[in-house]
């Protein structure tokens, strides 16, 4: 079912991330006017600064012998993320997508604004993903975010990395087999949490060193070497520090305080089972959903065929 002629498009896209492109694509694969709006590079969080570069960088190393070639691996890696982003691109110019290159934020429940223009839809899918979460501790200009550890020229002779995500493990084990000393900080506790224990003989046999039950109070950088002070006292001495804290949703500038879009503590946008918000012609899938990106390229058809056909389907994923 197609929508009125009165709006700019049927389905309008904020975020051209994985699941955003994947909500785009379906739409306009089911006959829709779609358009996705993104201030970014095409692509988003995974192909440019997540998974993507980091599986790529363990692959490389497992397929390369020692001494490694940090430099060839890096410019590889940019030749790949270069011909994903184009590949994301060309998907949506091959399902006649109109790609908006703007920041966008809502004026009201079907009309946002892009750049000095105001434009509509029947529909609108909120895909923003997420962001950095950047730690507030004293010195913190001495380390960098895990968004930036791509853009490090050379391995780090050592290196910490705070922080009790996922991520943070899966940067301590490139960083170790890249033949880095590693020290991983974690809020986490090893106190008869078997998760935790098993996380740390994992990481152990890697050779990373686990400070748990801690965190990173200060830095001080000296002419050859950068002190980290953790909140127990002990000081790690290191050449580089990254921090790979828990990401928050990236909802904080759409506006949504306009339309009545209700979010949680953290952020996230609340929706029901149909990926529906408080707003009833505004969808949100992917990592702005608590409890969503298990799979977001999935989520993000799912949004748009529950938007377009008669057939309410269910995400696979808790109310929020």
């Amino acid at each position: 079912m197609l929508c009125s002629l009165a709006y700019c498009y049927d389905v309008l896209v904020i975020g051209a991330g994985t699941s955003g492109i994947a909500a785009a694509c379906e739409a306009a694969s089911m006959g829709a006017r779609t358009a996705i709006v993104e201030c970014g590079p095409v692509g988003g969080f995974e192909i440019h600064q997540g998974h993507v570069p980091r599986a790529f960088t363990l692959n490389a190393i497992e397929k390369t012998k020692k001494p490694f070639n940090y430099q060839k691996i890096s410019k590889d890696r940019e030749r790949k993320i270069k011909k994903l982003a184009e590949q994301a691109k060309d998907n949506l110019h091959l399902f006649k997508v109109e790609l908006i290159k703007s920041y966008a934020c809502f004026v009201d429940a079907q009309t946002i604004e892009v750049g000095s223009r105001h434009i509509s839809a029947s529909y609108i899918i909120i895909a923003t993903g997420s962001r950095a979460v950047t730690p507030l501790f004293e010195g913190m200009e001495h380390a960098i975010i895990a968004n930036n550890v791509w853009k490090m020229e050379e391995v780090p002779k050592s290196v910490v990395i705070s922080g009790n995500t996922k991520n943070a493990t899966e940067i301590a084990e490139m960083f170790i087999r890249l033949g880095s000393k590693v020290h991983l900080v974690t809020k986490n506790k090893n106190d008869k949490n078997d998760k935790v224990n098993k996380i740390d003989k994992a990481l152990k046999k890697h050779g990373i060193k686990c400070h748990f039950g801690t965190f990173i109070e200060t830095i001080e950088a000296t002419d050859k070497e950068k002190l980290v002070i953790l909140d127990n006292g002990k000081i790690i001495k290191t050449n580089a520090i990254v921090t790979a804290e828990k990401r928050s949703p990236r909802t904080f500038d759409l506006g949504l305080r306009y339309i009545g879009i209700k979010l949680d503590k953290r952020g996230f946008v609340r929706v029901d089972n149909t990926l529906k918000s408080g707003c009833k012609n505004v969808y949100a899938a992917g990592s702005i959903v608590k409890g969503g990106n298990k799979n977001s390229e999935e989520e993000g058809k799912k949004a748009a065929q529950n938007i377009l056909s008669a057939k309410q389907e269910p995400k696979n994923i808790k109310i929020a």
